[in-house]
């Protein structure tokens, strides 16, 4: 496996929580869409997170929820059946408000990172600095 610095690395997290963000908002955005059910549900996404070979994550998207969906009686709904029928996703909202609130999380712990692993760079360039600095004092007085 190669390396990866501190600084990519939360890069890499930050773009997959986005991408969990961004999945996340379209599902619920999405939770009260009706089809006919005669076709399947509107089936959500769901971002699932693997180990890059090149160091960080990568990510995939899977669907979330079934075809199947909830099958609901609302006979005046557009898309009815003769029935009165419509199916809706089965998406849980509780699931999706979790997936927001550990994104946004993980947001937080890598933007974190990227301020330490600055600070570090910063005070490395410092010591580097005042290094080059005594040995060019030393090398004067000789």
């Amino acid at each position: 496996m190669q390396a990866i610095d501190a600084i990519g690395s939360a890069t890499s997290g930050i773009s997959a929580s986005l991408e969990d963000l961004a999945a996340a908002a379209h599902n619920l955005a999405n939770l009260r869409t009706a089809k006919p059910t005669d076709g399947p549900a509107f089936q959500g996404e769901q971002v699932v997170h693997v180990d890059d070979p090149e160091g960080g994550v990568s990510t995939l998207v899977a669907p979330r929820g079934t075809e199947e969906g909830v099958v609901l009686s609302e006979p005046t709904h557009p898309d009815a059946d003769p029935a009165g029928l419509v199916r809706y996703p089965n998406i849980d909202i509780a699931a999706e408000m979790v997936s927001v609130v550990v994104a946004q999380r993980a947001i937080e712990a890598n933007v974190a990172t990227i301020h330490r692993a600055v600070d570090t760079y910063r005070d490395l360039l410092a010591m580097t600095s005042s290094d080059r600095a005594q040995m060019a004092a030393a090398s004067a007085s000789s």
